[in-house]
């Protein structure tokens, strides 16, 4: 059922208000009402849909000069917002997993918002589904980017026997001397190399303005996991809520991973380092006013 808006005794735009509502807001069939799918203000008996509203005859009055020239105005005019739902999933899937979902939820809130009457934070959750599956889809490339650098590390140096050819180097700090003088690798001993070189090589791009609010600001091999760090504008992220929902975005972050390996050989090389180096995935998004902040984590033994 469509909202009116109509015109009181002194002139004043009221509603919107149900069609069902108008009686009882005093609104007769000379009322001029007006919708945002109607051109101009019309006595509301001669709308089709509030016609039965008003099947008892009403005296005809002269029109009045109120509503000759009176435009509706533009800020009324509430079409259903887009709730980028299809593209919040198939970010989901396909690129950031952590962001996709909380693209997800704001996308599933725009029908029943609209649907409720509230015009004002349907349009402003749809605006938030589409920041976040923004966000979903560069964070994406940028992990593709980190995947893509280690296949092609690996390629060009033959890591079947060592992660770095130490003839290419003048002595770098993961080459030592054995005790007859000859440089070996170490690189056994720190299966965490190959992600190191790689976040620093990503790094260098950080950072990186995502969208409005959205900034990706670091990327670290912490202790137990490759951590993505995210800056989040509070006035567009409540970090409360991505807390209330962790253990759901958990929950699919780890079933995206398992459909994704199966089907990119090159993210299975990933995974693989990441278990070999004994590292989980985490990402962490940081309010930018509060500091408040969530950490969604994998460990490298669920990976």
């Amino acid at each position: 059922m469509n909202h009116y808006y109509y015109l009181d005794e002194q002139n004043e735009q009221r509603g919107p208000v149900d069609a069902a509502d108008l009686l009882s807001k005093g609104v007769t069939g000379t009322t001029p009402v007006w919708a945002y799918w109607m051109d101009e203000w019309t006595p509301a008996n001669q709308v089709p849909e509030l016609a039965p509203y008003f099947a008892q005859p009403h005296p005809q009055v002269p029109a009045n000069n109120h509503t000759a020239n009176y435009t509706p105005r533009a800020d009324y005019d509430y079409q259903k917002p887009n709730n980028h739902l299809v593209g919040a999933i198939l970010s989901t899937i396909f690129c950031c997993p952590p962001f996709g979902i909380v693209s997800i939820v704001y996308a599933s809130k725009v029908n029943p918002l609209y649907d409720a009457g509230d015009h004002e934070r349907a349009t402003n959750a749809a605006q938030k589904a589409k920041t976040w599956m923004i966000a979903s889809i560069i964070t994406g490339l940028i992990v593709t980017l980190i995947y893509g650098f280690i296949v092609y590390f690996s390629d060009t140096n033959d890591y079947s026997t060592s992660y770095l050819d130490s003839s290419q180097y003048d002595s770098p700090e993961w080459v030592v001397d054995d005790p007859d003088g000859n440089n070996t690798s170490d690189d056994s001993d720190d299966p965490g190399l190959v992600l190191r070189l790689a976040i620093e090589y990503a790094k260098s791009s950080l950072p990186t303005k995502i969208d409005d609010g959205i900034i990706m600001t670091d990327m670290q091999l912490t202790s137990d996991c490759l951590l993505y760090v995210a800056e989040c504008d509070e006035d567009i992220v409540d970090i409360d809520e991505l807390n209330a929902l962790k253990s759901e975005i958990k929950k699919q972050m780890k079933s995206d991973i398992r459909t994704e390996v199966k089907s990119d050989p090159e993210y299975q090389d990933f995974i693989d380092e990441c278990k070999n180096a004994r590292k989980g995935i985490a990402y962490k998004y940081i309010g930018s006013k509060t500091g408040k902040s969530c950490t969604v984590k994998i460990p490298y033994t669920e990976l």
